[in-house]
C-alpha cells in the first residue's frame, strides 16, 4: 500500500547541495515525489512503502550535505498523487522570503585536486 509525507525543511538548505541531496535519498528509497526551494525552505513531496517513507525522513536529517543546517523539519502525512518518478522542481519565489541563505563555501580538497588533475 502507498503511503506518502509532506516534509518542510528549514535553516540553511539552500544553495548547499540540498535538493540534488535530496533526489539521490528519494531515488535510494525508491520514492516518487518531488523537491523544491520555497519562501520559507525547502518543501518534499514523497510517496512510496511506509517504511521507505519513515526511513528517508530518519536519514534526511542524519545524512544532510555538510553545509546544510536544518533547524527546523515537519513531517506529515499525505494523501497519495500516483506519481512514479522524483523530480526537483522550480523554486517558488514569494513576496518575503525567510529562507536562511548560507555563506560562500570554500573549495573542497577533493574538488580541488580534480580541477588540478589533467586526465
Amino acid at each position: 500500500m502507498s503511503s506518502a509525507r509532506s516534509i518542510h525543511v528549514q535553516g540553511i538548505v539552500q544553495g548547499v547541495g540540498f535538493r540534488p541531496f535530496v533526489y539521490r535519498l528519494a531515488r535510494a528509497h525508491s520514492l516518487s515525489g518531488w523537491v523544491l526551494n520555497g519562501e520559507q525552505g525547502v518543501q518534499i513531496f514523497i510517496e512510496g512503502s511506509s517504511q521507505a517513507c519513515e526511513s528517508f525522513a530518519r536519514d534526511l536529517k542524519l545524512q544532510a550535505p555538510p553545509a546544510a543546517r536544518i533547524v527546523g523539519l515537519s513531517v506529515e502525512p499525505a494523501e497519495p498523487q500516483g506519481l512514479l518518478d522524483f523530480t526537483i522542481r522550480s523554486s517558488t519565489a514569494g513576496l518575503t522570503p525567510t529562507t536562511r541563505v548560507s555563506p560562500d563555501l570554500p573549495v573542497c580538497d577533493a574538488c580541488l585536486a580534480e580541477l588540478c588533475d589533467p586526465s
